[in-house]
């Protein structure tokens, strides 16, 4: 049996919600809201909160899936996922979704490993979480950092619900164009964090 805060997760409505990025949501004032890079390989969706993806949400409320019992597992999974970090997930759109199941998971796949080096190049674990290691680096030797090139992470961690849906323009692309927009959507989300930060006055 799940709790009553698992079973009421999807149905929940926003009420007064201070986030650790100093952004506030709450009935009749949202924050800004996230405008994604365009480019031909996926578009994306982000809030700071973290909360189900539209995709969990549909499969929630499917009543196939509720008469074998799992909405309830369904819930309770999200209820009690540790938040604090960036929920990241990767989806076809209907551009790909006649492409055999190889294909279309393949092309998921270059997509998921693409933002998880994106977020490493930037200090990032998978879960948008300072990399300790990094951290360290970067107070040692910011000047010879610049000089490679290589971002430096600007935040403790990423927060927030991402979700990619990539296009078929994937399966064709080279890999490393896939990272570079990857790493334009996280340097976004970034800005996006750090904004909300001043604004919300932490």
């Amino acid at each position: 049996m799940t709790s009553r805060g698992a079973s009421s997760i999807f149905a929940k409505k926003c009420t007064v919600r201070a986030t650790a990025r100093g952004l506030a949501s709450y009935n009749g004032f949202r924050p800004p809201k996230f405008v994604a890079p365009k480019q031909p390989y996926f578009s994306v969706s982000y809030t700071p909160e973290n909360r189900p993806t539209w995709r969990a949400k549909k499969l929630s409320c499917d009543l196939f899936v509720n008469m074998y019992a799992v909405q309830p597992k369904i819930d309770y999974m999200w209820a009690t996922r540790e938040k604090g970090q960036l929920w990241w997930s990767a989806s076809a759109q209907s551009d790909i979704a006649s492409e055999r199941s190889v294909i279309r998971s393949w092309c998921a796949r270059r997509v998921r490993t693409a933002f998880r080096d994106a977020l490493r190049e930037r200090g990032y674990d998978k879960t948008g979480r300072r990399i300790p290691d990094t951290e360290q680096r970067e107070r040692q030797k910011p000047q010879q950092r610049r000089q490679a090139g290589q971002p430096p992470s600007r935040l403790e961690a990423l927060e927030g619900t991402l979700e990619i849906h990539f296009r078929l323009a994937v399966k064709a692309a080279k890999y490393t164009d896939i990272v570079r927009e990857a790493g334009a959507v996280i340097e976004m989300i970034e800005t996006y964090l750090k904004r909300g930060r001043r604004t919300g006055g932490k």
